[in-house]
């Protein structure tokens, strides 16, 4: 058998970048995996956004009518203090 040295040295550096291919593979396999994850993640994220998007939205929209009804107890309750304050001068004063 012919064993040419030369033959030999490449036969190995063949060998040694079949294991670097198959290590790159693997390491190509983990960051695909990573890959789906993290689409997953943001597929999952955006879902969420738009949820509490359109719950902004909603508080929004009903904001206006919130002030003006905070208003309206606001006017409400000084009224009425307003009106037992009076009410309890005239006591005193009487």
């Amino acid at each position: 058998m012919n064993t040419d040295p030369e033959l030999h040295g490449r036969l190995e550096r063949i060998e040694a970048a079949i294991g670097a291919i198959s290590t790159a593979i693997v390491d190509i396999a983990r960051l695909d995996q990573k890959h789906i994850n993290t689409v997953e993640a943001l597929a999952r994220v955006f879902e969420e956004l738009k949820a509490t998007n359109a719950r902004v939205t909603a508080i929004e929209l009903a904001l206006p009518v919130l002030k003006l009804t905070s208003g309206w107890v606001r006017t409400g309750v000084i009224g009425v203090l307003s009106l037992v304050g009076l009410a309890l001068l005239t006591l005193i004063l009487k």
